[in-house]
């Protein structure tokens, strides 16, 4: 599968576990994100 293949997949996934989760489904959105150990987050945190 190509870059951009494996981009355009991850992106229907995505909206379409985003559409799932506006119904009050997080399972579909929530198994998209790795189970990893060694995951890096990328988004703001604030810190107090």
């Amino acid at each position: 599968m190509s870059p951009e293949d494996d981009l355009r997949t991850t992106l229907d996934q995505t909206k379409a576990a985003l559409g799932r989760l506006l119904h009050g489904e997080a399972g579909p959105l929530l198994e998209l994100w790795s189970h990893a150990d060694d995951v890096t987050v990328m988004g703001w945190v604030r810190l107090l």
